[in-house]
């Protein structure tokens, strides 16, 4: 609501009032009356109304502003109609006829020389700039209309849950029954979304565009609608696209003439002699037992080898080509205007940066370039960026330096050694260091990293950490890497029975005449990356302990982040990680029902409390930009 003085005459105001969507019929004077009593500390009494009226927003623009070979021409309000924030409508509608004005004199007296084509250049220049003005008004209006005071400035220093769109319920609309609950009022100022967009596999990341919402999922007005009371955190998946997406199934139809074939990373532009070598391929950080390509058949019945880091239903993608920036930029843009999102979880950026003799993870100043284009896109909407980065600490601390929203992904391994071993020295030196432009976990939709805390936590700790997840039914997710012949026969560490080697043996074969004949000798290793488990399992299912783990976190430096599970203190669902992958163990779905039953559990209203206490805390109100 806001109070605007009118003219001078004393005691004249005009009174906004931003209605709910569901308010009937036109306003009367008692609803202002109500309005000003509720929301005001004065005394104010409202005697006579001038005018009352309802003013709906719309936001429209005409495709053409030329009709009938350039007899009609639009302009002002007949072309473009927006929200008035700003007050740009006027000055838009002004300069449409000027623009206008002297080519139309020209053309009319017959002086102009390209004749009526002249007016064609009404359209190209005018129409660009109303359709950034109903963009920029319209992010004006929302951002002035949103009812969360921490939506409204930087990143919301409340306590953000996480979560998918279907894991509580089936949809959008059941997630938000949810959060409508009168036990989660106040414990929540920001909400992040994983993947809500239509997709072919990997539980969301595998997506094929972000112009649209699941329709199995919902739609952007639902979308929408939990922006207005959170603060939202969406997903862009910087490193590839599903192959089903428009852009791929046009490249496998056309090839090398589609318009988006600079768009996907063909082995032979980073490997001109056809494949890497055996120490070439050693230094490539991969995500899979096998080299990172995939052979996809055009439809001219060729084979074109492409750079695939996760699943094949996964294929990177090149953001540096013209047609990739395209898209990436599209996207971003679409999470901002449609999805309306202050923060944008950037997945998988590190593994963009693709050169021969490198570990094609992070590299500068290729990866430091790329962050800062997609900042100047999204920077004018008022949104941040979150980087997803499971590596070396440091790194996520050089982030947090250049700017960027990072994770706290040493925090739950650190947060167990430190219960299990009764020592607090690694926790305590992590957060005397940690970044301060940071997300803390505990838990999330993978796992717990062991990347995150080498040289962290002590290095006899981390094994025994991981015979205690996995003696309660804990599941381990593997990072795989190349090692050459020379070096695997001469490392006893190899010998697991040499199914391991015979495995990827087979898997390098499959791609032989993608890689230099040295890279056959040699074998793919597996090593510990993730532990998967719920955090509420890790710890024995201790309510207590699990209190504890979670009011430390909520005080550490950062925002804290709590996953869906985590908050309803979920056990591990064994049998859906038997159906699916390991990481499941930690992604059991919740009926709206069983969601209920588990609000009411002790563990998780003291939890709620918690929360509670941590958004009003005066150690907490601060806000980070």
């Amino acid at each position: 609501m806001g109070l605007i003085p009118l003219g001078k005459r004393q005691g004249q105001v005009r009174v906004i009032w931003n209605a709910d969507a569901h308010c009937p019929g036109e306003p009367t004077m008692q609803d202002f009356q109500q309005l000003l009593s509720t929301h005001t500390r004065q005394q104010m009494r409202l005697t006579e109304a001038l005018w009352l009226s309802e003013f709906k927003i719309n936001e429209r623009q005409v495709q053409s502003y030329l009709h009938g070979n350039g007899r009609v021409l639009l302009a002002g309000d007949a072309a473009h109609i927006h929200s008035p924030a700003g007050g740009l409508g006027m000055n838009t509608g002004l300069q449409d006829a000027a623009n206008l004005a002297w080519k139309l004199s020209l053309v009319a007296a017959g002086e102009a020389a390209a004749g009526w084509q002249l007016l064609d250049t009404y359209q190209e220049e005018r129409h660009p700039v109303g359709a950034h003005v109903i963009r920029m008004s319209g992010l004006l209006l929302r951002a002035n209309a949103l009812r969360n005071p921490f939506v409204r400035r930087g990143v919301s220093n409340q306590v953000q849950l996480s979560t998918y769109a279907d894991a509580i319920g089936d949809n959008l609309s059941d997630l938000t029954a949810f959060l409508q609950q009168d036990e989660l009022q106040g414990a929540f100022g920001s909400l992040h979304l994983l993947p809500i967009y239509p997709s072919t596999g990997d539980r969301g990341f595998a997506p094929v565009t972000y112009q649209e919402v699941d329709p199995q999922m919902g739609n952007w007005d639902q979308v929408h609608s939990l922006g207005h009371d959170y603060q939202l955190c969406l997903e862009y998946m910087v490193n590839h696209i599903s192959p089903g997406s428009p852009q791929f199934q046009d490249y496998l139809q056309h090839g090398e003439a589609s318009r988006y074939a600079s768009m996907f990373v063909k082995w032979r532009d980073i490997w001109p002699e056809g494949g890497p070598s055996a120490d070439e391929l050693e230094k490539v950080r991969t995500r899979k037992p096998a080299p990172p390509v995939l052979s996809v058949t055009l439809a001219d019945g060729s084979c074109m080898p492409l750079w695939n880091t996760f699943s094949d239903q996964q294929v990177d993608i090149n953001p540096f080509s013209e047609e990739g920036w395209a898209f990436t930029e599209a996207s971003l843009r679409s999470l901002c205007e449609k999805g309306r999102a202050r923060l944008i979880r950037l997945d998988a950026f590190g593994y963009v940066t693709k050169k021969a003799g490198t570990s094609c993870f992070m590299q500068s100043p290729e990866v430091w370039q790329l962050l800062e284009r997609i900042k100047a896109v999204v920077k004018p909407y008022g949104v941040q960026l979150l980087c997803e980065v499971h590596e070396d600490f440091k790194l996520n601390i050089e982030l947090a330096r250049h700017g960027y929203w990072v994770y706290d992904f040493a925090l739950p391994l650190l947060m167990l050694h430190a219960l299990k071993f009764k020592t607090a020295e690694p926790l305590r030196h992590w957060l005397s260091i940690c970044p301060r432009r940071q997300i803390t976990t505990l838990d999330t939709h993978d796992g717990m990293g062991v990347d995150d805390v080498a040289g962290l936590a002590p290095l006899a700790a981390v094994p025994e950490l991981e015979r205690s997840i996995v003696c309660r039914g804990g599941s381990i997710n593997y990072k795989h890497f190349y090692v050459p012949a020379a070096q695997f026969e001469a490392d006893a560490s190899c010998d697991d029975g040499g199914e391991q080697c015979r495995r990827s043996s087979d898997t390098l074969q499959q791609v032989s005449q993608f890689l230099q004949p040295d890279c056959l000798q040699g074998c793919y290793k597996s090593v510990p990356h993730q532990y998967n488990e719920t955090y509420f399992s890790a710890l024995g299912e201790d309510p207590q302990q699990y209190l504890l783990a979670r009011a430390i976190q909520f005080f550490t430096p950062g925002v804290p982040m709590v996953y869906y599970v985590g908050l309803l203190a979920g056990v591990d669902d064994i049998e859906l990680m038997k159906r699916g992958s390991i990481r499941d163990i930690n992604r059991h779905h919740f009926s709206l029902e069983e969601a209920a039953c588990c609000l009411q559990r002790p563990v998780v209203q003291a939890l709620l409390k918690l929360c509670r206490f941590r958004n009003r805390h005066p150690a907490s109100v601060f806000n980070h930009c």
